[in-house]
């Protein structure tokens, strides 16, 4: 599998993470997961790395497939996890790619400390996609916290303190120390934890025990200013911020998580009581901000006791209504914030009144109202005082006073016999004046008190209220309970209470008149076995209530057995028999009408209801009535009529032909008497003759079966109400001269009859004895006299044998002829006997036929009418369309009027048969015609039909299917209608049809109404390149019925435009105008025209199509240096395409064309051109994605790096900063750091818009271990972009190639040779093996210096010496080795100095320090050339010391100096001094000076000087020279270049400098005596006299060196362990 990686990006978010317990669902159904040792985890778990060292942690996306998802650290977003296990990324992955996307991720060597934290797994595909599923992990070394939470916070707020946890879960390494702390404060602090083990010092909960997963939880009160847990206590206002500090022990770095608990810091403020009663208080305060405040919490209290707590949510909430307190109580109110806990307090303090308003009396903490009574042994301490209070006042001249004795007010300062009274009194906040007995109380002082506040009595404008101050016991009440307010519930049923108060011991009674109703004696309320069954009500003042209930009738009184006949108001008492003082009587007075209302009356009645009156009493003897109706002893109704004027009433809902009994009572509190009962009859009608039977009303023509009319208790009554009885009779109508005998009967007369003579004329008939076939028919009643008498009044009655048609009818007949098919019913009442067959037909065509009918078991599907009649009716549904009559899938074509028929068959006797016709038209009104049309009327009119053919028309008006309106025209003679309210150029359907009882056939013709707008379209004014500035013109014509001026406006996407622009065409139409322009691209214009006539409005759109989307995929190909194609795809409708280019953001650019691509030429090299398509239908649509195109060579690439580096390869990676580069190859150019070997160029060619991808490419066949410069060029056809470039060094194997230019300098055994042949290093060189063949000499080099001191070599032996070069990797192969004897030539000389002058110089120097004893020095050869670079601060290697042009001379007579004449002034030169023996040449020793400037030139003679005067003139100024040195030695600096030498002792020689190959660094100088006692222990002969500089390595600076050949070096630093001296080459 390819690399897989991940990149994130740096988040700086709280992870909300829980423990990492197994998820429930394991897979879960759907979503990512995390999976470890069999057990699924959670986004953000976390997983210790030793437990994942062999046992990975895998993310599985369920149902995808893998392609390139990764793991990435989150701390490092764009370097995703290699899998490559490596140091950096210490991971490595497997992978599964279906059916379930799986990457497992295991550690494979050590979790560095940089490398653990938060890492991301990415399924199915890369980071990098934002539709990737994203899951993390937390991956740590030792332990770390896994959460951090709070548990069990209060979500009610009422409970106080609150009380909740704090969990700290630790997973991991097993040794640790763990606390939580707030503020400074440490809560818990366990240290030296050992999980796992029993003696741990730490009491956390184990909840994994194989990743050593401990919750440590912390109990936490709070009581809004202390934060407790245990003994420890943290004082904290606002949000409380929790530490838990993981420490991890072996100076790993320590774990810290943090909490925040939300606390309102602040007080609710201005809390105030808004309002109160004696039970509730409304308080609000300032309300909290909603980031301050979730809520509120209210507390009251009073004295210590909590009497409610409430909890009001949101923190705009700044009102609360206390309720359920009690009066007279001052309360302790304070109010909390809240948000996850509560807040700091408010306070305020409020008492709770009996009243908010008015005076009102005050004892023991309760209310009482005006009028109380006060027993004096509980008024008798200052504890137990009267108070009066007057809410919201201040006391001034308030005042009680007895009032029998109003002059004399209660001394509140003092008491006495007369006024056994002292006082208290509160001024503020409510006027409060007490009252209490000082001494006992005297008989005449008892009695009624009055309390005036806040001024004395005699102030008419203060506030009075009264108090019953008594001894031994009182009646504080006697009253009448439970009065009834329905007077209409009979007998009436009350209670009499009488309240008694004070002393224990007393009797009582009450009664009425001189009967006793109850009467208990020696009552003593301290003894639970009292006789005297009261009920307590208070049992500190012995206040007991005593009860009779009461029974009234109407004329008596009854208590149980006690009853007492009475008339008119009902008198009682109550008597209070005070065993030790005077008796107390109380009486009350119950209203009772002593009369009963007089002149009850009928005054009018109906078949259900009956009018009433009566004569009124007075108001002061009666409030209202009651009004009893009855039926035999039936209680029918019982009405309360209030109001004792009210003196009539209609008693509603009764049944007809019954007799009721009326009486009416008056009332006060309770009913009086009854007045007499009236009988009333109640008739079918109160006027004309009417038909009874079965106390049923039937009207004239009525039908009754013989058998139910065959005894005198089923007769067929006539009625004639009012009346009074002559000579009414019966009589058969086919035989009016035969009237029926009513006192007998016989086969022709079958009938008998009985009759009421008064109120009502009455004749009532039956059946004797079996009615005959000629005998039944239609009977009439003639009433009241016989029916001769042309007044008489008659009705008729059919009287029938077996079953008869008792109605043939139409029901639902329409009304409204407008609806259509017509619907209608036929019903078809056949009463008699159970037995028969009925059907039903129209035109001979039957609709129904039902056989066999048995109403005794409903064989038949008839409705039920009268069951003891089997009065059934039978219902046809009947639909008329026009042409067809059908019920059902029964169908009848029909013309003109239906014919209907209803047989009923008599299976034992004749068939009865009834007949209806419905009237309907026969035909159609003919030549229907458009008399005119307009927009919306079109008028018609027909010829007229026949007034008997026709009572009027209907005209129906369709459109398609729909019906538009329909319209009943009234009258046949009304030809002519006109339709309005149509539609604007509608055609509609327009049909006439004539109606009687139904409708008839049609006419109809078809009509277009004329059109408002005709037409509109629109045509394109402008280019289609001008885009958004694009201009159309719509044209919309119209009706000249408008003014389009006024009734024409425009719809621009709904926008309205006004009507500005219209000319008129011809007499019928007007051409408006409207110029638009694209509102946005890419948008579609809807242009409606609208013309209004009236009220409405009529329009025609046209639609500017715009293409959904603009092309996509737009690319740009540089062709040539002045041209560039363009295509693109499109995804939607298009007729065109219109390219914009921009140069500059200045020069614009628009061409259309109707093909997918375009060609631009022209174009200005070196310029960047933005290049946007948009497509079009008829309006643009929005540009397509920009495309910005560099018409120029690339810009340079950028994020270079390499990858999979290897001993022959590499590979580069790179990308293309930004879009707009137009790239077509790519060429890679590889220098190797070894000189000999040459560039290598490759080019890579790729399609074009690619370049924003990062690019790889792999160079193969390079040298192992060495140094690449890569630099990556992109180009294209108009050329190559800069280059970019990286270093990178291959990976090395053993060196294949051998040292060269072995060279041994004796006599101090310096071994140089040069360096491997830089294309063999294969890595760097790290070191060298030098090994002596013939001997067991080894020497291991662990530098890159290319010598060595041989130390072990004896003199005149001869050595194969052999190096070979060693790298990271291994050794090389050996050289071929040198052969060296061990021979004898002389060391460098030492101390060279130079005197400089202007065109001359001494050079010294002292003897080598090694002279071998057998070759003594012969001379000394010294050399000199100027520097080409005229710079003495530019020292030379020998490379740059041209010995061929040195000019040389020898000093033979054994001196050490020499002086050197003929140089230029101011000039650099390079002096080398070497000792010569017979064996050969020493090293050269160098110095480096400038000569002085010239003096101005005078005019001198001078004589000419031999040589050997020159020489002893030298040899003088050398001495003084010398001596002068001494003194400027520490200011004169030679500035000078040497190569490195080491200094090395043996037992014969003291110091020795070698010769370092080309490449050992040069020394930069600085002044010798700065340095000069660094050197003085190793050095054991210094030229103290000469100022030296001491020099450092050269390498830095002989780089510069190379290239630049004379540049100046311009530092000089000290080296602690470098001499000065070099040698110049032989």
């Amino acid at each position: 599998m390819g690399k897989m990686a991940v990149s994130v990006l740096m988040v700086s978010v709280v992870f909300l993470l829980s423990v990492s317990e197994g998820i429930s669902q394991c897979p879960p159904s759907s979503g990512i997961y995390l999976m470890h040792d069999g057990s699924c985890y959670t986004n953000g778990s976390y997983f210790w790395n030793s437990n994942i060292a062999g046992n990975a942690v895998s993310c599985v996306l369920p149902g995808t497939s893998l392609t390139t998802g990764q793991w990435v650290r989150v701390a490092d977003p764009d370097d995703p996890v290699e899998c490559g296990n490596t140091d950096k990324d210490p991971f490595t992955c497997t992978n599964i790619t279906s059916p379930n996307a799986t990457l497992s991720l295991y550690l494979a060597q050590g979790l560095p400390a940089a490398q653990e934290g938060w890492y991301k797994c990415c399924l199915p595909t890369d980071c990098s996609d934002p539709n990737t599923n994203i899951i993390f992990a937390n991956i740590f070394r030792f332990a770390e916290i896994e959460s951090f939470n709070i548990a069990a916070l209060p979500s009610d707020m009422t409970v106080y303190p609150q009380k909740y946890k704090l969990n700290c879960t630790k997973i991991g390494h097993n040794v640790y120390g763990i606390s939580m702390i707030i503020g400074n404060t440490a809560l818990i602090n366990y240290i030296e934890c050992s999980d796992g083990n029993s003696n741990s010092p730490c009491s956390g909960t184990v909840l994994v025990s194989s990743t050593n997963t401990i919750r440590y939880t912390v109990n936490i009160t709070w009581d809004g200013m202390t934060v407790s847990s245990g003994s420890i206590n943290q004082s904290t206002t606002g949000d409380q911020v929790y530490h838990c500090v993981l420490d991890n022990l072996y100076n790993v770095k320590d774990r810290i998580r943090t909490v925040t608990i939300k606390v309102p810091a602040t007080a609710p403020s201005s809390l105030t009581e808004v309002n109160k009663t004696a039970t509730t208080i409304t308080v609000s305060w300032t309300a909290l901000d909603s980031s301050d405040a979730d809520g509120y919490v209210v507390n009251v209290t009073s004295d210590t006791d909590t009497v409610q707590t409430v909890q009001v949510d949101g923190s705009s909430n700044n009102t609360f209504t206390l309720k359920g307190l009690r009066e007279l109580t001052t309360y302790s109110i304070t109010v909390r914030a809240y948000q996850q806990l509560l807040g700091p307090a408010s306070t305020i303090s409020v008492f709770t009144h009996c009243q908010q308003e008015d005076i009102y009396l005050a004892y023991n903490e309760n209310c009482y109202s005006n009028g109380s009574y006060f027993w004096d042994s509980s008024s008798n301490s200052v504890t137990e005082a009267i108070s009066c209070v007057l809410p919201g006042t201040t006391l001034t001249t308030g005042q009680w006073v007895r009032v029998a004795d109003p002059d004399d007010p209660v001394d509140c300062n003092s008491a006495n016999t007369n006024d056994p009274f002292c006082c208290t009194n509160v001024t503020l906040p409510d006027a409060t004046l007490s009252l209490y007995l000082a001494q006992g109380l005297p008989a005449d002082q008892e009695g009624w008190y009055k309390c005036c506040l806040p001024t004395n009595c005699s102030d008419p404008n203060t506030n009075i209220i009264f108090a019953n101050i008594f001894r031994f016991a009182e009646i504080e009440s006697f009253t009448v309970a439970a009065l009834p307010s329905d007077m209409t519930v009979y007998p009436q049923e009350y209670k009499l209470t009488c309240t008694k108060i004070g002393h224990w011991y007393y009797g009582i009674s009450m009664s009425i008149g001189n009967i006793a109703l109850v009467n208990y004696t020696g009552c003593n309320d301290s003894n639970s076995n009292s006789t005297c069954p009261g009920t307590v009500l208070v049992s500190s003042t012995n206040t007991i209530r005593y009860t009779v209930n009461i029974t009234w009738d109407g004329m008596t009184v009854s208590s149980g057995s006690i009853s007492q006949s009475t008339t008119g108001d009902q008198m009682y008492q109550c008597v209070l028999d005070d065993l030790s003082g005077a008796d107390r009587t109380r009486a009350l007075t119950m209203t009772v009408p002593a009369t009963a209302p007089s002149s009850l009356t009928e005054v009018n009645k109906t078949a259900t209801t009956i009018t009433v009156s009566w004569t009124a009493l007075d108001s002061s003897d009666a409030d209202g009535y009651v009004v009893n109706v009855t039926s035999d002893t039936d209680t029918v109704q019982t009405v309360q009529v209030k109001g004792s004027s009210n003196n009539i009433i209609t008693l509603n809902g009764l049944s007809l032909l019954t007799t009721y009994s009326i009486t009416v009572r008056a009332y006060q509190q309770l009913l009086g008497p009854a007045s007499s009962v009236i009988s009333v009859f109640t008739h079918c009608q109160q006027e004309d003759i009417y038909l009874a039977y079965n106390k049923n009303c039937y009207p004239n023509g009525s039908y009754f079966w013989d058998s139910s009319s065959n005894s005198v208790t089923e007769a067929i009554s006539c009625v004639l109400p009012g009346t009074s009885l002559t000579t009414g009779q019966w009589v058969r109508v086919v035989d009016p001269d035969d009237p029926v005998d009513c006192n007998s009967n016989s086969d022709s007369d079958p009938f008998r009859c009985t009759n009421v003579t008064l109120p009502d004329a009455i004749l009532s008939l039956y059946l004797a004895q079996g009615l005959s076939a000629a005998q039944e028919g239609w009977y009439k009643c003639c009433l009241p006299t016989d029916c001769s008498d042309p007044n008489t009044n008659i009705i008729f009655a059919n009287i029938f044998r077996y079953s008869e048609i008792e109605s043939f009818t139409i029901a639902n007949l329409p009304s409204d002829m407008t609806v259509y098919p017509q619907e209608y019913k036929m019903n078809c009442i056949k009463i008699g006997h159970y037995g028969y067959n009925v059907r039903m037909s129209v035109d001979g065509s039957m609709l129904t036929n039902y056989t066999d009918c048995d109403d005794r078991y409903s064989t038949c599907p008839g409705t039920v009418l009268v069951s003891s009649t089997n009065t059934i009716r039978y219902t046809v549904n009947i639909t008329w369309d026009g042409s067809t009559v059908s019920s059902g899938s029964i169908s009848q074509s029909t013309t003109g009027d239906q014919m209907y028929q209803c047989v009923l068959d008599n299976i034992s006797g004749a068939d009865r048969s009834r007949t209806l016709t419905l009237k309907v038209p026969a035909t159609a009104p003919s030549s229907l015609t458009m008399v005119n049309k307009t927009t919306t009327t079109i008028t018609v009119n027909w010829t007229a039909l026949d007034s008997s053919d026709a009572d009027g028309y209907v005209v129906n008006v369709t459109s398609d299917t729909d019906t538009v309106k329909t319209v009943q025209v009234e009258g046949s003679s009304n030809n002519t209608l006109t339709l309005n309210g149509l539609n604007i150029e509608a055609t509609y359907s327009i049909t006439v049809r004539a109606y009687q009882q139904l409708l008839g056939p049609a006419s109809t013709i078809s009509v277009q109404t004329l059109p408002v707008i005709s037409l509109i379209n629109w045509t394109l004014v402008s280019s289609i390149t001008q885009l958004n500035n694009t201009q159309y013109r719509i044209d919309c014509l119209t009706t000249t019925d408008i003014n389009p001026s006024t009734d024409v406006y425009w719809l621009v996407n709904g926008v309205k435009k006004s009507n500005s622009m219209y000319t008129s065409i011809n007499v019928l139409r007007y051409n408006n105008t409207l110029l638009v322009y694209p509102d946005l691209l890419g948008v579609s214009v809807n242009v409606t025209c609208i013309a209004m006539i009236g009220r409405l409005n009529y329009s025609q759109s046209v639609i500017l199509h715009a293409p959904n989307s603009p092309p996509n995929n737009v690319r740009g190909f540089i062709l040539n240096t002045i041209s560039i194609k363009v295509n693109w795809t499109n995804s939607s409708e298009t007729n065109g395409y219109v390219i914009e280019y921009t140069t500059g953001g200045v020069t614009r650019n628009v061409v259309p064309t109707s093909e997918g691509e375009i060609v631009l030429t022209g174009l200005s090299p070196m310029s960047t051109y933005t290049i946007s398509v948009y497509s079009y239908i008829v309006l643009p649509s929005v540009n397509s994605t920009v495309i910005v195109l560099r018409f120029d060579v690339p810009s340079p690439v950028t994020s270079l790096s390499v990858s999979n580096v290897s001993t022959t390869g590499i590979t580069v990676n790179w990308t293309i900063p930004s879009s707009d580069n137009y790239v077509t190859y790519y060429t890679i150019s590889y220098t190797p750091s070894c000189p000999q070997l040459s560039s290598v160029n490759e080019t890579v060619s790729v399609a074009p818009h690619q370049s924003t991808t990062t690019y790889s490419y792999t160079l193969i066949g390079l040298y192992s271990g060495m140094n690449y410069i890569i630099t990556v060029r992109a180009g294209n056809v108009l050329g190559g972009s800069e280059s970019s470039s990286i270093d990178q060094e291959l990976t090395s194997k053993v060196p294949t190639g051998v040292p060269g230019y072995l060279f041994f300098l004796q006599p101090i055994n310096n071994l140089t040779w040069n360096e491997v042949n830089c294309s063999q290093h294969n890595g760097r060189i790290t070191g060298y093996t030098i090994i002596i063949s013939n001997s067991s000499i080894t020497y291991n080099l662990t530098s890159t210096k290319k010598y060595i001191i041989l130390n072990d070599l004896v003199f005149g032996t001869k050595y194969n010496i052999s190096v070979a070069a060693v790298n990271s990797v291994g050794r090389g192969p050996f050289s071929d080795p040198i052969v060296v004897e061990i021979g004898i030539v002389p060391g460098p000389v030492g101390s060279v100095s130079s005197i400089m002058d202007t065109t001359w110089a001494i050079i010294s120097w002292s003897v080598p320090s090694y002279i071998p004893s057998d070759y003594p020095i012969i001379t000394y050869e010294i050399g000199y050339h100027a520097l080409q670079s005229g710079n003495c601060l530019m020292a030379y290697d020998d490379e740059y010391i041209n010995t061929e042009i040195l000019q040389l001379y020898n000093s033979t007579n054994g001196n050490t100096f020499i002086n050197i004449s003929g140089l230029n002034d101011m000039s650099y030169f390079i002096f080398g001094v070497r000792a010569y023996t017979s064996n050969g040449y020493g090293d050269w020793t160098v110095i480096v000076n400038e000569t002085l400037k010239l003096p101005p030139q005078q005019t001198c003679s001078c004589s000419s000087i031999s040589d050997t005067t020159v020489s002893v003139i030298a040899l003088g100024v050398f001495v003084a020279v010398l001596s002068i040195l001494l003194i400027v030695s520490v200011i004169f600096n030679i500035c000078c270049f040497m190569k490195k030498k080491s200094l090395f002792t043996t037992n014969k020689f003291i110091h020795y400098y070698h010769r370092a190959d080309d490449n050992i660094a040069m020394q930069v100088c600085e002044p010798y005596e700065v340095h000069r006692t660094k050197l003085k222990k190793k050095q054991t002969k210094v030229d103290d006299d000469i100022a030296m500089r001491v020099c450092e390595p050269y390498e830095v600076h002989k780089t510069k060196l190379n290239e630049q050949n004379a540049r100046v070096y311009d530092e000089c630093q000290a080296s602690p362990d470098v001499v000065v001296y070099e040698r110049i080459p032989q």
